[in-house]
């Protein structure tokens, strides 16, 4: 995926020491990490998505809600300029 394709998304800065920013297109969900990756998960729902745009803490929301979803499939996507 193309930096700009990325940017494209309109992705949603959040306040994480984990997470930099998150975007929603469709079934999916696009997770920029601060240490640079970014990771595409499949199947996010709208209210998935905005349980953890509503979050107090959007890295204990994404933990609950995508790493320990045995439903959510997470793959990594290479970002390239």
């Amino acid at each position: 995926m193309r930096l700009k394709d990325y940017l494209a998304l309109k992705p949603v800065t959040v306040s994480s020491a984990r997470i930099r920013d998150i975007a929603h297109a469709g079934g999916s969900m696009y997770v920029r990490f601060r240490n640079g990756r970014v990771y595409r998960c499949t199947p996010i729902t709208r209210e998935i998505w905005q349980s953890l745009i509503d979050a107090p803490s959007v890295g204990r929301a994404f933990d609950k809600y995508v790493t320990h979803n045995s439903n959510v499939t997470a793959t990594e996507v290479q970002i390239t300029d």
